[in-house]
This record gives C-alpha cells, structure tokens and sequence, in this order.
C-alpha cells in the first residue's frame, strides 16, 4: 500500500473489489484509457462546433455576397435602361 500512496481512497477500494472478485486485469477499467476517452470526446465536441461555427460564418457570407451580386444586377439594369433611354433621346 506505501507503494501506492498517490491513489485516492476510492481507487484503493475499487482496486481492492477488484481483487477479491478475480476479474482479470484485462476486464478492469483503465482509468488512463477512460481519461484519454474523455479527452478525445471533447476534441471531437470542440471539432463538431468549431465546424458547425465556420459554416455559420460561410454560409453569412455567401448570403452577403448573393445580396451584393443581387444589388449590382439591379444596378447593371438600371444603368442599361438610362442608356437605352439616351439613345433615344439623341
């Protein structure tokens, strides 16, 4: 037990469970395992909403872009019916 001093009382009892049940350590949790389980679970939450962001942000600006596209074709054919208009007046 002085060899395993930094394991918490829980860890210990767990263990000791453990132990008395036979399991074989191939069956035990890993808390190392489960610690890094956890870790990539989150990387791929952070993942999933840092895409989920980006094309939030893609989509916002292929909306402004369409937007301003719309606004210049209206434009073009204001501009094309003053000049149809000019050249009649000539």
């Amino acid at each position: 037990m002085s060899k395993q001093a930094h394991k918490s009382f829980s860890e210990l009892c767990k263990e000791a469970l453990w132990q008395f049940l036979c399991v074989p350590e191939a069956l035990k949790p890993n808390p190392r395992k489960e610690a890094i389980e956890q870790q990539a679970t989150e990387v791929q939450r952070q993942l999933a909403e840092l895409e989920r962001r980006l094309f939030n942000k893609e989509s916002s600006r292929l909306e402004a872009i369409e937007r301003q596209l719309h606004l210049l074709t209206q434009q073009i054919s204001q501009l094309s019916v003053i000049v149809n208009q000019q050249q009649y007046l000539e």
